[in-house]
């Protein structure tokens, strides 16, 4: 029986936490980094975008992180029978 792998996100914020399942990686980083286009200017405000929009996602939760306020975690699980 083949395994079949899913990727999960969660989104924790001061609103509480998004928790979504992908079928691939690309999806999950693609989310991470929607996340960070969509608050960036509202929530760092005085920190510069990274040049590469690619780094993103990784730059926002980088600084959120450091501030204490949202995190975001990235799982590769394999599906149970």
């Amino acid at each position: 029986m083949s395994k079949t792998t899913v990727y999960v996100t969660v989104y924790s914020h001061k609103y509480g936490e998004d928790i979504h399942v992908w079928q691939s990686i690309e999806s999950a980083l693609n989310y991470k980094n929607q996340i960070a286009e969509t608050w960036w200017d509202d929530e760092l405000p005085d920190e510069p975008r990274p040049e590469d929009a690619s780094e993103i996602g990784e730059q926002y939760f980088l600084l959120m992180g450091d501030y204490g306020n949202e995190w975001f975690s990235l799982n590769k699980c394999e599906v149970q029978p």
